[in-house]
């Protein structure tokens, strides 16, 4: 057994289609793995939602498991890191970012809203237009009607003003992504779209 191998694996779009559970097939896959090199789980979710997806045993059934875009990383069960965006920045700027996504958010005139607008972690906020309580039929229904209207774009495009008062920058990536990054070159991601 190679024991100085570490194979990592994304949860969502690799191992699981996006916030699903996985197959007991690749669960058993990744276990039979085990046996010869090291596994690593790497997700940016939280503990919690990575667990519903791969089990409750999560801490205890890989070697390795980084969640929230490995600013927690735990090794053999054991918490042995964590990075916050909250000490980092400081409550006022992170207030006075997340005050001015709302507001903005407040005034969009989309199909349909559903609550829990902005999901905050230990290193991203996750931005939804329409709610992070929607179903996936409704988040589904927003994808489609995003790339004629560009909602996410606009309102990435919108913060620019409040990152840089923050002390930030903004990059947008293909699509759905935007990413405030700057954090003393440790490029750590603030606002995901989704």
């Amino acid at each position: 057994m190679s024991r100085r191998v570490l194979a990592l694996f994304d949860v969502d779009g690799t191992l699981t289609v996006p916030r699903k559970t996985a197959s007991q097939a690749t669960l058993d896959f990744l276990q039979e793995l085990k046996k010869y090199v090291k596994v690593g789980i790497v997700g940016g979710s939280d503990l919690f939602k990575i667990q519903e997806q791969l089990g409750d045993n999560l801490l205890t059934a890989y070697d390795y498991v980084f969640s929230e875009n490995g600013l927690v990383a735990h090794k053999a069960g054991e918490q042995i890191a964590v990075q916050s965006l909250k000490l980092h920045l400081g409550e006022n700027k992170l207030k006075k970012f997340i005050n001015f996504v709302l507001h903005h958010i407040a005034d969009l005139d989309i199909p349909i809203k559903r609550g829990t607008f902005i999901e905050f972690r230990n290193g991203m906020l996750n931005v939804s237009p329409i709610g992070r309580n929607c179903s996936q039929q409704e988040r589904d229904a927003f994808e489609v009607y995003d790339k004629t209207a560009g909602v996410r774009y606009v309102l990435s495009s919108t913060g620019l003003p409040a990152a840089a008062a923050a002390g930030n920058t903004i990059t947008l990536q293909p699509l759905t992504t935007a990413l405030i990054t700057n954090w003393q070159q440790l490029h750590l991601p603030l606002l995901c779209l989704v």
